[in-house]
């Protein structure tokens, strides 16, 4: 089996035209190639842009050459030159699982461990990326990919991680994760750790439904998006994670936003209307209901739904319990809503400066 790893860089503003295409023509002819035993493709926001990663297993290296050409060359036939740069294509030995059945690489975010082993070291490197699976289950992994290759006579590693959710890997690198790898980093000259929020060709394929909620720490960042969130915003949610909530504010409101937040997080819940600011440039306007502290302490829910769509009136608690697929929280006992001038109108009781928890 062979992990194929592509990296590249997505060109500003072209964020919405590369999802049109991987939904529209790469993601139904791949899902067709036989040899293919998975695919995703992962985004990450960088100082540079958006990082952009497309992960598959294969058969053998000659289904590649077959599909493709040539090894160096594009699996997908759709041309994205013209949206991705610096495209970097490199292949890998998929030592673990040892078995030939479906690779499954379907996860929200997938962490890629790369590193030089340093001389006679392989087997023990190998050795601790095994022994480490119990610790990374208990964390949140559900699947551990593991890759090697020779290069110019060392041997490099690629470990994949798949968490359950972006939660599990937050928590876990709040709490020390690093630790977990100082035996690794005995065994190998260099090492890089990234993690991407992947979308796979069938999360592409299937119309999204359910309650759009974001999530957000308690400096403001996201770290989860549902999958309704591409219906309410334009895009999905993974291509907003890893910015902030005043990322995303418009610039004419940016000045407001520590102290925004900051009140929100005393108050514990906020609710009104609010622009977005999308990848893209656009910019589109979103009802939101905010309450801190949900689904657990230092995580931080909004709701989002069209000003035109009807208000969904659960407990925030069990709408996000419902849109991640969790079991219901205990819902915190209620706090008082931000408070509105007295006698103003509806809608300028919407339109306070307010910077909702997730968007």
């Amino acid at each position: 089996m062979i992990l194929r790893v592509v990296r590249g860089h997505v060109l500003p503003g072209a964020e919405g035209e590369l999802l049109r295409r991987l939904r529209t023509e790469a993601a139904p002819d791949l899902v067709t190639v036989p040899s293919l035993r998975s695919m995703t493709w992962g985004f990450r926001h960088e100082p540079g842009g958006l990082a952009h990663l497309a992960l598959s297993t294969w058969t053998d290296l000659s289904s590649i050459v077959d599909r493709a050409g040539g090894l160096d060359r594009p699996v997908v036939r759709t041309p994205l030159e013209d949206v991705v740069r610096g495209v970097r294509i490199e292949h890998f030995e998929l030592v673990e699982p040892s078995d030939a059945g479906i690779i499954a690489l379907d996860g929200p975010v997938i962490s890629v461990l790369e590193a030089e082993v340093a001389p006679n070291a392989d087997a023990s490197a190998i050795g601790v990326v095994r022994t480490s699976r119990e610790r990374l289950r208990d964390a949140g992994v559900v699947a551990i990919h593991l890759g090697r290759r020779l290069n110019l006579g060392r041997t490099q590693l690629v470990a994949l991680a798949v968490w359950h959710d972006r939660t599990s890997l937050h928590r876990f690198a709040q709490d020390g994760g690093d630790v977990l790898w100082r035996d690794f980093g005995d065994q190998v000259t260099s090492w890089s750790f990234e993690t991407y929020d992947c979308i796979s060709p069938d999360r592409l394929l299937v119309p999204h439904a359910g309650p759009a909620v974001l999530l957000a720490d308690d400096t403001g960042a996201y770290i989860d998006a549902s999958a309704g969130v591409e219906a309410v915003v334009g895009v999905p949610g993974e291509l907003l994670l890893r910015r902030s909530v005043g990322d995303v504010t418009p610039g004419s409101r940016k000045a407001a936003f520590d102290e925004a937040w900051s009140a929100f997080l005393r108050a514990g819940r906020q609710e009104g209307m609010y622009d977005l600011a999308l990848p893209d440039g656009s910019e589109v306007t979103v009802r939101f209901r905010a309450e801190a502290n949900v689904p657990e302490h230092g995580v931080h829910a909004s709701l989002l739904s069209l000003p035109d769509q009807p208000r969904d009136d659960r407990s925030l608690a069990d709408i996000v319990a419902e849109a991640f697929g969790t079991t219901p929280a205990i819902e915190p006992a209620p706090e008082p809503v931000a408070a509105v001038p007295a006698g103003a109108m509806p809608a300028e009781r919407d339109r306070q400066p307010v910077v909702p928890a997730a968007g």
